[in-house]
């Protein structure tokens, strides 16, 4: 089963994998938050107006998205959970209010092993 880490997009490993709906990944954009969801998060986070219920609701209906895409796309999920490792990459600078992170434990609800953020060396 994958071993699964999740960093900034700055990680260029070889299981480096693009989660964003702006990345250009066949398999990451399906892990990706929808525009609808994601843009009025971003927005309220970059206007300061980021709370722990907004971040909440944020988490609840990202993960209803990636239960809808696991039933639409069952396979890919297969084909991610098959892999010897993982590293979930996004922009957000605080994984712990970052999809990658929900994206990781929701495969580790899956069966991965979830081995946290990758701590990136500044050299």
């Amino acid at each position: 089963m994958v071993k699964v880490h999740t960093s900034r997009m700055t990680f260029g490993g070889p299981d480096a994998l693009d989660v964003t709906r702006s990345g250009n990944h066949p398999t990451g954009v399906l892990f990706a938050p929808s525009w609808a969801l994601v843009q009025p998060y971003l927005n309220a986070r970059h206007a300061g107006l980021e709370t722990l219920a907004l971040w909440r609701k944020y988490e609840a209906d990202y993960r209803a998205e990636m239960e809808h895409a696991r039933k639409v796309y069952p396979s890919r999920w297969s084909d991610l959970l098959s892999r010897e490792s993982v590293t979930l990459l996004c922009f957000c600078a605080n994984a712990q209010r970052c999809h990658r992170t929900v994206l990781a434990a929701m495969l580790g609800e899956f069966g991965a092993s979830v081995m946290g953020e990758r701590q990136l060396s500044m050299f």
